[in-house]
């Protein structure tokens, strides 16, 4: 199974990528920080460090980045051939992911499996505002499509992005005011 993670900055890599990876999938991120990048498709593995009272330590391998800015045909050919699209960039940034996610659903052979597409941002609805930007962008020409439901539509609340000396790659989680948990106080950074 493969993933095409778009944002690979705090909550794509320590978050959104951890759980695709403990799925099982092979994640393949994407991302236009060209160091950040480089850095990734450098490193065989990386740790996200979860803290609080059991702290704990996983490891994340089996993936490869990408540069969506220089190497947009590659992460087209990515999304032809994955099971699911998620994204980490911030809601304002869905609009730009649309086309490259429109071409690589058009480059999708046919017989495959329905992609499966979850923008997993801080807003409500981000989802269902990813699947418009995408129908927007869709060609006729290439034919028809469905747009199925999309039901993650929770806002995700309560992270907030660190930078350590020395430690590159910090994400922090905490309960949300409201008593939900937003996911694991995390730390992740290259190894």
């Amino acid at each position: 199974m493969k993933a095409v993670h778009f944002g690979a900055g705090n909550i794509g890599r320590g978050f959104v990528g951890l759980l695709l990876h403990e799925a099982g999938y092979e994640v393949v991120f994407a991302d236009v920080a060209e160091d950040l990048i480089n850095q990734l498709a450098a490193a065989d593995s990386y740790q996200v460090h979860e803290v609080g009272d059991n702290p704990a330590a996983r490891t994340v391998e089996n993936f490869r980045a990408l540069n969506s800015s220089t190497q947009e045909t590659d992460v087209i050919a990515e999304i032809a051939t994955a099971d699911i699209v998620t994204t980490a960039v911030g809601p304002h940034i869905l609009k730009f992911l649309a086309p490259v996610i429109a071409k690589g659903i058009t480059a999708r052979a046919a017989g495959l499996a329905p992609l499966q597409v979850m923008a997993c941002e801080n807003a409500i609805n981000a989802t269902d505002t990813l699947k418009a930007e995408v129908a927007a962008q869709w060609d006729p020409a290439a034919g028809s499509w469905t747009l199925g439901p999309c039901s993650p539509t929770r806002r995700w609340t309560g992270s907030y992005p660190t930078r350590n000396p020395g430690r590159a790659w910090t994400s922090r989680w905490r309960p949300s005011t409201n008593g939900s948990s937003t996911g694991p106080r995390s730390r992740a950074r290259s190894r």
